[in-house]
């Protein structure tokens, strides 16, 4: 199947993108420190049925990194508006789906459906154990350290169940061992939603499926229960056997829910 690739440029940067196939809009949003080809799994099913597109986030992949303010949802609506989508279901993994959340309140005529994937919600108070590993490895990252600090982020318990998959493992390391590590060393612009959406999700009123690695840690877990809790439309389904990555270590059960739930 043919894909076209480019670059969007908007509001001071470069974009990378990637789009395929015929038929309604969906696009990947994926998550911190990975960038498209985490979605390799997806990309080509989805395009047998869907238009779809997937995207380097700024400062991730080959998009550049930051230069002033921005908004990572305001550049989804970009990316959309130069792929000729009035609309779109999006569909984002952990940071991607905090994108995609905040996106489903900030631009809400532009969204069809919504999918969360092991998901962080803007606003949610992550537990301090999840917070230590972060601060840890920020800290370790600024004091020189980027590179070991990136194998340490692969190695950390959030990817613990992708790294017992060994292809899953080394597609992991090399995506993550790509990224420039430039958000821990930096202080990131972007321009959070205010007020976020963890408060918020009632005035979601598109359809959203919520998927979470029966493995993944309490805190996406908590973020999970918290979306279907409060969005109205919003179902949730365990992928039995995953962790944080599951559409990268379970893809057949995730490609079936996508394709159930998009088609």
């Amino acid at each position: 199947m043919a894909t076209t690739t480019g670059f969007l440029d908007h509001n001071g940067g470069k974009l990378y993108w990637e789009a395929a196939g015929a038929g309604p809009n969906v696009v990947l949003v994926h998550g911190f420190s990975l960038d498209t080809r985490m979605w390799d799994d997806q990309f080509d099913v989805l395009a047998e049925r869907f238009r779809v597109a997937r995207y380097d986030a700024r400062g991730f992949g080959k998009s550049t990194t930051p230069t002033g303010p921005f908004s990572h949802m305001d550049d989804l609506a970009a990316l959309l508006d130069a792929q000729g989508m009035d609309r779109a279901s999006v569909v984002g993994l952990s940071m991607g789906g905090r994108i995609a959340a905040d996106f489903a309140l900030t631009h809400p005529h532009r969204l069809d459906k919504l999918v969360l994937i092991d998901a962080g919600i803007s606003g949610q108070t992550m537990s301090p154990e999840f917070s230590k590993i972060n601060a840890d490895l920020r800290a370790n990252a600024r004091a020189g350290h980027v590179n070991s600090t990136k194998e340490l982020w692969v190695r950390s318990p959030l990817f613990a169940p992708a790294a017992a998959i060994p292809e899953v493992r080394a597609r992991l390391r090399t995506i993550v061992h790509d990224w420039s590590g430039w958000q821990w060393v930096s202080t990131d612009p972007q321009l959070p939603l205010d007020p976020p959406a963890w408060g918020r999700l009632r005035d979601v009123a598109a359809e959203t499926l919520v998927l979470v690695g029966e493995l993944d840690l309490p805190d996406f877990h908590a973020a999970a229960g918290h979306v279907v809790a409060s969005a109205p439309n919003a179902r949730k389904v365990v992928i039995a056997g995953a962790g944080h990555m599951s559409n990268m270590e379970a893809p057949a059960a995730v490609n079936a829910a996508l394709l159930g739930f998009l088609g």
